[in-house]
């Protein structure tokens, strides 16, 4: 049974990834720069972030996201919260944000070229389920939008029928991370990356 999470997977392409690797560690903390956090020792930290290793699939873990695997959370607050770094990053490469709350709210946003281009979340929060039609069509998901990160075709299939079948998490997670590729356990590799940022001055 995997654990509530919150994280993101940034695609580093179908070649070999130590190079696109060692791009994304050296823009996160330009990004963050931008946004106003300055590097800091991991002992004067108040925001830390985990990057997993050179995989085609490569896991960040941001502090600021750890509230949201409580099960009363609301996709919409975790979306708000993950798009200040997802967005720009998606700039350079495709990004997708997960998260699992309460056993139960699954929730999987895909960001490409700096904007957010598919929604999926099985529920609003684990206590709630879509009550409102069109919000629930919102965030279907669209296996299409997905196309380019899956290997081939045949997997936008098999991603559509994972999808239109069920909306239970443990049932819908662990099929799309294969479809998909994601290893969602990489973040628990001690060899992961960790780095510190302090709040700039406004």
């Amino acid at each position: 049974m995997i654990e509530d999470f919150a994280h993101m997977q940034v695609f580093l392409g179908d070649g070999a990834p130590s190079a696109p690797h060692a791009k994304l560690t050296s823009e996160l903390p330009r990004t963050l720069a931008v946004l106003g956090w300055e590097s800091s020792s991991l002992d004067r930290a108040s925001r830390r972030l985990e990057v997993g290793l050179a995989e085609r699939w490569t896991g960040i873990r941001d502090e600021r996201l750890a509230p949201f695997v409580q099960a009363d959370t609301f996709i919409g607050d975790f979306e708000e919260v993950v798009s200040e770094l997802a967005l720009p990053l998606s700039v350079r490469w495709p990004v997708a944000a997960l998260r699992l709350a309460g056993g139960e709210a699954l929730a999987m946003l895909l960001f490409r070229d700096g904007a957010i281009v598919d929604r999926y979340a099985n529920r609003p929060s684990a206590d709630l389920r879509w009550e409102d039609d069109e919000l629930r069509r919102a965030h279907a998901g669209s296996p299409e939008a997905w196309a380019g990160l899956l290997g081939s075709r045949r997997n936008v299939s098999r991603l559509e029928r994972v999808w239109g079948i069920s909306t239970a998490a443990e049932q819908v997670l662990p099929q799309t991370a294969e479809i998909v590729g994601w290893d969602l356990r990489a973040l628990e590799d001690p060899a992961v990356t960790t780095m510190g940022f302090i709040a700039g001055p406004q």
